[in-house]
């Protein structure tokens, strides 16, 4: 079994992810299922696998057979740079986000690329970030991490998809 307990959470699980996330956008007839919001601290793999299934089946609905549902959860797209923070925006957050306690997971960092927990915003389909410690943010992320509390979903009760920016995602 495999345990994130006993591992430093160097983010590596989220290189893995994000190596995903670029295969779904380049490769086509490829779906992404973001579960990370059905993960457990101690399994890699979720032991509830009827949700899992039920978001791959949406998508195959979705990409293969032509069905109007909503089949994915939001997935950042790019960013402005504004106000003295980041303002994101991302595909397939129609209707904006549901939000699930507080909302957390949300970082910013300047050129130094020191990352400081971000106050997070929601302004309709987009979301502002913020951090007293950061005054020229250049770089954000999102649950860039092994294991963490999923808090911001879409409309469809599908997760925001965890993220890393660069500066050219910068619109």
């Amino acid at each position: 079994m495999f345990r994130y307990l006993h591992e430093e959470d160097n983010g590596r699980w989220a290189i893995i992810r994000e190596a995903q996330e670029r295969a779904f956008k380049t490769v086509r007839n490829t779906g992404l299922t973001v579960i990370l919001d059905k993960g457990e601290l101690d399994n890699i793999h979720p032991t509830d696998k009827k949700p899992v299934g039920e978001r791959m089946a949406l998508q195959a609905e979705k990409l293969f057979y032509g069905k109007d549902v909503s089949a994915f959860g939001p997935m950042y797209k790019s960013c402005v740079y504004k106000d003295g923070g980041m303002e994101l925006c991302f595909d397939h957050a129609e209707g904006g986000f549901d939000i699930a306690g507080d909302i957390s997971g949300f970082e910013i960092a300047g050129c130094d690329k020191r990352f400081f927990p971000a106050d997070a915003q929601l302004r309709g389909e987009r979301i502002f970030l913020s951090a007293k410690e950061v005054f020229a943010p250049m770089y954000a992320r999102y649950n860039f991490v092994n294991y963490g509390d999923v808090t911001v979903f879409g409309k469809n009760g599908i997760p925001l998809a965890p993220f890393r920016t660069s500066l050219s995602d910068v619109k």
